[in-house]
């Protein structure tokens, strides 16, 4: 499913469905109003996007195709539409980004599993051009959830601690790299390590 979505309504016209904010002071009450709409938002559109099948080959690892496979799924690609007001823009991205995480892969829907996913599409005016483009990437995007299903491979001797706040999973390297700069919170939710 297609949504899009502006920053702040009133600040500049976007072609969008909605805004997460009405307004917004800058400050730290500006990162929070946006960390929290983006939040809602992105968790009650993934609730309410349809179940869709998708139709793809098997992958067998060592033979021959194995056949076409259907999957169930509820996704959305969102374009988000940002403008101004750094504070909100930082806090709509990191509640994204926590939105996603917190999200299963899969769920159950009447007795079939379904996966899960959200993109977001960041989109940026383009002065040249005079129309909102798409921000693009050098690199790809890394989905943390699987470097996470990484670490859980390796072991309890690999694992120094779990985040209590977010559950993120800090390797040895991760704790001594910030122990050893005097950090003692989590450096994806800023929660606190012991």
């Amino acid at each position: 499913m297609k949504k899009s979505i502006g920053l702040i309504n009133g600040r500049h016209e976007m072609p969008v469905e909605g805004y997460l904010l009405e307004e917004a002071t800058p400050g730290d009450e500006a990162y929070t109003a946006a960390y929290e709409a983006a939040y809602a938002y992105l968790t009650g559109a993934i609730q309410d996007a349809p179940v869709g099948t998708i139709t793809q080959e098997e992958q067998s690892w060592g033979t021959a195709g194995g056949g076409l496979v259907q999957y169930k799924t509820k996704s959305i690609d969102l374009q988000f539409f940002y403008t101004g007001l750094t504070e909100a823009v930082l806090g709509a991205l990191d509640g994204f980004d926590q939105a996603k995480r917190a999200m299963p892969k899969t769920v159950v829907i009447d007795g079939e599993t379904v996966s899960l996913s959200a993109n977001i599409h960041l989109m940026r005016y383009d002065t040249v051009l005079g129309e909102y483009q798409e921000l693009r990437r050098e690199a790809p995007a890394v989905d943390v959830r699987l470097w996470d299903d990484y670490i859980e491979s390796l072991g309890e001797q690999d694992i120094r601690r779990r985040c209590p706040e977010c559950q993120h999973v800090l390797t040895l390297d991760d704790i001594y790299r910030l122990e050893a700069k005097g950090i003692v919170r989590c450096p994806y939710c800023y929660g606190r390590l012991r």
